[in-house]
This record gives structure tokens, C-alpha cells and sequence, in this order.
């Protein structure tokens, strides 16, 4: 009743964000250090934006608006991101490569609970509490932080949360998922309920400087918007969509938080506003009126999906305007990108196409790593907008980038003092602004886990990384500048195959793109080699044509030299059994149901 209580207040007062709305907008509107807002797509496919469709489609575009803030920005060719969700987002939020914080794709009840002692800072999922993350170096800089949307980089602590991490304000929800209308989740990937629950709990948080719990009452009701086979809730007696006041698409939820921070922001105080939009990972609900617009394709996974991405896209022109109105756009840098490339598996099933590049999601192919990405707002100096940058960048370099910006060393004495890794980030801003011809990064390892069995690492497939097992590189990227740039691939790399300019489609099959050797590329020991800038969708695998050619040969060695190098530096913390253990969910089952009235949360307290 209490948390009911302080919740309700909180909708009704607006405590939701910490600084009041300016009064008569008379103070100066641009200070000295820029407002910064990054807007972190889910699961995006290369040829579901707009700029990336491919020219013999007939599918629908969706990003109109994206598009334009390309032409008034900068678009990011060669961006790069892991795999899937969390070790992106756990890299973007701590600065560091995956390699060196987190490759795991765990749900965040995960935690070391055989042995919860064992490791205390690192033994979860997610980032390492000893870690210092973005918003903590935003704040050292005198800005305001805002998170909404998607977290997935740890749940256990009360310090592991975004107000943990530094956030001022933040509305969001813990798991890799939940459900866009009732904001209901399963427990972990192989738990769907929790034990002693009659159905899936809630997942969706509130932080504020006067609250920090269950976001009670800001979820919609199980029963009135649970959806069935459309992907928007109907009224049983009309048949006809439900309403916003009744059923508020999630996402929708966090999208309000975001304007009202803008709308309420003390805009002489530099903004940091973090938003991880759900959409458009599944499942695939959308509501009505922009599931109307695309329905009736070939593919109705495709249909939802594009709908989605058309949401995402008028959100963020809404939001764009908002800031506009405000007087903040012309101080603004606003960054885009994707967490990972788009889903393709079990027969087109997640609606995403990656075309012409190889793989997608799970796969580090360029479809699972190489991601949509731009930069726009009024900071891009006006000699770099409508420019296409192909120097390497990764997600991870957005922290050195923000702390460059905010005048703040990114250096992590926290970290250093724990013996955890340093920073990896590097300002992208010089090349960004045009004050540096190149990118600061001339190579990019590429991460995964081993698996638990067999012990080589080069014969096995290992999905979302679970179990008890270590962290490795098993793949580079080279910018060698003049002679091209360049990507050696170790192992067996699931997702093996192409996608065509229309896919899904009404003649792919439900087994594409399975988790199955079919699907699956063995590179080996030695290696698939590709030349990124004249073969972006790797079918040129230079090992394979031309094994006697020397300068190649010799190549290859210097990118396995340098693979060694950085596993030699990896990063592998006992987290437990993981999700393949059903017993891992049982604290945090038993703290949401008990203490929480059935929503996720924090379960580990007191414990240093």
C-alpha cells in the first residue's frame, strides 16, 4: 500500500524528474558544456533503415525521419556493437570493450548463488559493481542524467541499478524483454515462471530522487491488455483496439519520460539523457495504427517489425521537435545506434533483414556486429553534416566521446583500486567534428565465450554464452588504410548465410537461419579472411582463394599475432551456473513476490 501510495504520487505531482520546468525561458539557453542525447535502438537490422534499403525492395520504408537527421549529421559506416543485448549495453554503460566487462547474454536474475561469496563484485550479471559507468562521469561533468527503456546490464544490487550507476532519474526495465502491454516477464531464458507465482511477474522499475521501487500503477492491466494473435490489445466486445488510457504501449511509457525530462529540464544545466528504446526486439507488438500502415505483407513477422521501426522513428521525431522547442536542438549532439545487427533466426521469426550483409544476431558476421549509426543535432559543425564516415568506431567509444565533451577525465581509479580492467573508450569527437582526419582506432578485437565442452574453442557454438566459461577473442578487424580493411574470424560462426533484399518473405522456410550446422561457418584455427571495404558481405574468404599467396599469408599471421595479444588481456569472472541452473532464479523470484508484490528488482542486500 505504501509503494501504491508514494507511486501514485508520483505520477500526479511529477517527481518523476529531479529539476523543475524553467520558468519564462529567460536564462541563457546553450551552456557552456552541450546537452547529449543517445538513442540506443534494439535489435535493428542493417536493411530496416531507410539509408541501408536495398534498391531492388518493394518493402515499405519505415525511418523518414532518421534519414533526414543523417543529412543533417554525419552517418557512422564501419560502427560496431557484440553480438547481442547485454554485453553491448554493459560495454556501452562502463566504457569497455565486451572482451573486458561482459560476454554473457544472461537475464539479470543470474548470480553466483552457490558461492555467493566467492566474488562479490563481479559474480552477476551485467557490470561490475566496482566499475565506474557513464552517468557517474556525466555528473562529475555538472550534467543532469536521465535513463529510460531497456537496462539489461545487472538487477542483483541496489548499486548495480541505473540510480546505482549515477542515473538521476530513471524509468525502465531489467531483463533482455518483457511484454510491450502488460510488462510482464519470465524469469530467465529456461525458468519462464517463477516458482510459487501463479504467471509471469512484472518488470518495470521507477528511480527518482524521492522514490525507488516497483513502478506501481504504471503498467497496464494483465487482463484487460494482454495481447493473443494481433500485436495490439482488442476490446472483447467491439473487437476494436484498445485505448491509450487503458492500454499504453510500453514503449510509448518510456518515450513520455523522455519528453517530460526535455519539457522540464533547466536547460542552462548541460542534459545527459540516455534512451534505450525497447522496440524493436521482440516479441512483435505494435500499436494499431502503425501495424495498419504495413499489414497485408508477405510476411506478417515482417509487417509487425517494420511497424515498429516506424514507431521508433516518429518517437524520435517528436522528440527531436521537442528539443527544438525548447531551444536546446542547435547545443544538442544526438547519437543513434543499433545494439547488435538484426535478428534473423528460426525462419525469419524476429522480422529483421540484414541484406546484403552475411549472419545477424549471434553471429559475429557483419550482420550480427557491423550496426546502424549516426550522429546529428546543432553540435555537428555544419563542414561535417551529410558526410559518411568509414573510419572503425565501436558503441563502447561513446563514453570516452561523452566524457571528452563534458571536460572529464575517463580514466576509472574505482576500477583500478578493485583490479578490474581500465577503460578501453576513445573520443571520437576529434574525428567527428573534423579536427582529425582519422579514427582513433586502427583495429577492433572481436569477442565471444568458449564453451563448456569440448574445450576447443574452435569447434563449438556456444549461442548466448552461458555457462562456466571464458572469455575469448576469436576474431579482428584492421584498418590498414590505403591497403583495406580487413576481418580474420576464428571458430564456428552460427548464422552463416544471407539474407535477400526481402526476407522474411512468404517463401522463407520456418528452418533458416536455425541454431544448427547448416547454418554454421567453420573457420578453425586458421581462419576466414575477408576484405571489408571491397567485400562488406564477406564471400570472399581470401584463405580459402589464394592459400598460397604470401602477402596474405603473412597478413593473417599478423591478425592472429594480434589475436593472441588480446587474449591475453580478457576478462572472465565467475558468475555460477548461470541460466543453465533452474535454481538460480529462486532469490530473486522470492524477494520480487515477497517484497516487491510481484515485480522484478534488486534481490541481494547488505552483502559488501
Amino acid at each position: 500500500q505504501i509503494l501504491l501510495m508514494r507511486a501514485l504520487c508520483l505520477q500526479l505531482v511529477g517527481c518523476a524528474v529531479a529539476l523543475g520546468k524553467v520558468e519564462g525561458e529567460s536564462k541563457d539557453l546553450n551552456p557552456s558544456k552541450p546537452h547529449i542525447m543517445y538513442v540506443l535502438a534494439d535489435d535493428f537490422g542493417w536493411a530496416d533503415a531507410d539509408w541501408h534499403h536495398p534498391t531492388d525492395s518493394t518493402d515499405p520504408l519505415a525511418t523518414p525521419a532518421m534519414t533526414s537527421l543523417i543529412q543533417a549529421g554525419i552517418e557512422l559506416d564501419q560502427h560496431y556493437a557484440f553480438k547481442f543485448c547485454s554485453p553491448t549495453r554493459s560495454a556501452i554503460q562502463s566504457g569497455r570493450h565486451p572482451i573486458h566487462v561482459n560476454v554473457q547474454n544472461y537475464q539479470p536474475t543470474v548470480w553466483d548463488y552457490a558461492a555467493p561469496t566467492r566474488n562479490v563484485d563481479s559474480g552477476f550479471a551485467g557490470v561490475s559493481r566496482n566499475m565506474t559507468t557513464l552517468a557517474a562521469v556525466m555528473k562529475r561533468g555538472g550534467y543532469a542524467t536521465h535513463f529510460a527503456g531497456k537496462w539489461d546490464v545487472g538487477m542483483a544490487h541496489p548499486d548495480m541499478t541505473p540510480s546505482g550507476r549515477g542515473y538521476d532519474t530513471s524509468l525502465f526495465y531489467f531483463h533482455h524483454d518483457n511484454d510491450y502491454w502488460t510488462s510482464r516477464v519470465r524469469a530467465s531464458d529456461r525458468v519462464q515462471v517463477c516458482p510459487e507465482a501463479g504467471g509471469l511477474l512484472v518488470d518495470l522499475w521507477r528511480q527518482n530522487s524521492s522514490y525507488d521501487g516497483p513502478a506501481i500503477g504504471l503498467n497496464n492491466s494483465f487482463e484487460k491488455c494482454a495481447v493473443s494473435d494481433l500485436p495490439y490489445p482488442v476490446d472483447p466486445l467491439t473487437g476494436h483496439p484498445m485505448n491509450n488510457e487503458t492500454c499504453l504501449f510500453e514503449d510509448a511509457l518510456f518515450h513520455q519520460e523522455i519528453m517530460n525530462i526535455i519539457a522540464q529540464h533547466d536547460v542552462t544545466t548541460p542534459l545527459f539523457l540516455f534512451w534505450a528504446a525497447h522496440t524493436i526486439h521482440g516479441p512483435l507488438q505494435v500499436p494499431a495504427p502503425f501495424y495498419n500502415v504495413y499489414k497485408g505483407l508477405d510476411s506478417d513477422y515482417r509487417a509487425r517489425y517494420l511497424a515498429m521501426v516506424r514507431w521508433l522513428d516518429t518517437a524520435v521525431a517528436d522528440t527531436v521537435d521537442s528539443l527544438k522547442s525548447r531551444g536546446m536542438y542547435d547545443n544538442t549532439l544526438i547519437v543513434f545506434t543499433s545494439d547488435n545487427g538484426g535478428p534473423v533466426y528460426f525462419g525469419g521469426s524476429s522480422g529483421a533483414n540484414n541484406f546484403p550483409l552475411r549472419g545477424g544476431k549471434t553471429s559475429n558476421f557483419q550482420g550480427g556486429i557491423r550496426v546502424n549509426a549516426f550522429v546529428s543535432g546543432g553540435l555537428v559543425p555544419p563542414s561535417m553534416r551529410g558526410k559518411k564516415l568509414a573510419g572503425l568506431g565501436a558503441v563502447w567509444d561513446w563514453y570516452g566521446t561523452f566524457a571528452d565533451l563534458a571536460g572529464v577525465d575517463p580514466t576509472d581509479h574505482t576500477a583500478a583500486a578493485a583490479g578490474l580492467p581500465p577503460v578501453d573508450s576513445q573520443s571520437l569527437w576529434p574525428y567527428l567534428s573534423g579536427s582529425s582526419p582519422m579514427s582513433p582506432h586502427r583495429e577492433l578485437p572481436i569477442g565471444t565465450t568458449s564453451c563448456e565442452t569440448p574445450a576447443d574453442p574452435y569447434a563449438c557454438v556456444n549461442p548466448w554464452g552461458w555457462g562456466n566459461v571464458k572469455t575469448i577473442v576469436t576474431g579482428i578487424i584492421q584498418d590498414n588504410g590505403s591497403e583495406g580493411i580487413w576481418k580474420l574470424l576464428l571458430g564456428d560462426q552460427t548464422m552463416d548465410g544471407w539474407q535477400g533484399p526481402m526476407y522474411p518473405n512468404v517463401s522463407t522456410k520456418k528452418s533458416d537461419f536455425e541454431m544448427s550446422d547448416a547454418f554454421t561457418a567453420h573457420c578453425g584455427a586458421q581462419g576466414c579472411l575477408f576484405r571489408l571495404d571491397l567485400d562488406p558481405s564477406e564471400h570472399h574468404d581470401y584463405l580459402k582463394v589464394s592459400p598460397r599467396n604470401s602477402s596474405v599469408s603473412a597478413l593473417a599471421a599478423r591478425m592472429l599475432d594480434s589475436i593472441r595479444a588480446h587474449n591475453a588481456t580478457t576478462f572472465s569472472p565467475e558468475r555460477g551456473p548461470g541460466e543453465n541452473d533452474p535454481k538460480v532464479v529462486d532469490t530473486p523470484c522470492s524477494v520480487a513476490l515477497n517484497q516487491y508484490g510481484g515485480y522484478f528488482g534488486p534481490f541481494l542486500f547488505g552483502q559488501t
